[in-house]
């Protein structure tokens, strides 16, 4: 979801695009934890978003009740004409929560924090639709049931080109 800031205009809250993510974990160790290759497919709901395609490399880790995950990828993102926009970003995310409850699958209940950002190599960023690249860092609550999960995070810029505060939910389904 979107909420357009300039609310004099009559823009509210929109729905800007829907996102398939892949993921593969190739590698687990009990110590180390796993490693993932994902990839993750964006297809626009909104004429000005680019479609985008980003394979990243994971890792991520339990250790007691806390967790840890860390990505790092490239994100290419692309539309036709008349608008043709092109950007290629290096994406990051890293995380860490705590298992407020335990479950068997996944954790019940999780609170956390989450940072990403993008390092624009070319094009411009999504949040501001300039060039710099964006740092952004906040809370996060998860809930799950069985295999669906719900994340929400309310998530600060920490640079120039960084949108000054946004929400941001997932829904999932681990199959």
């Amino acid at each position: 979801m979107d909420q357009d800031q300039d609310q004099g205009q009559g823009q509210g809250a929109e729905l800007w695009a829907e996102q398939i993510d892949l993921r593969w974990r190739f590698y687990s160790h009990p110590v180390a934890g796993n490693l993932t290759l994902q990839f993750n497919a964006r297809i626009a709901m909104e004429y000005w978003l680019p479609n985008q395609l980003s394979p990243q490399l994971g890792w991520s880790t339990h250790v007691g009740r806390f967790g840890f995950a860390a990505q790092l990828g490239y994100a290419g993102g692309f539309t036709g004409p008349p608008q043709d926009i092109n950007y290629h970003w290096i994406v990051w995310s890293a995380g860490a929560s705590f298992d407020v409850v335990r479950g068997e699958i996944a954790p019940p209940f999780q609170v956390g924090v989450e940072a990403f950002g993008q390092g624009v190599l070319a094009g411009n960023n999504e949040f501001t639709g300039v060039s710099g690249s964006t740092v952004n860092l906040g809370p996060t609550l998860a809930v799950a049931k069985g295999r669906l999960w719900l994340s929400i995070g309310a998530l600060m810029g920490l640079t120039a080109a960084s949108p000054l505060a946004f929400v941001r939910g997932t829904v999932g389904v681990a199959l």
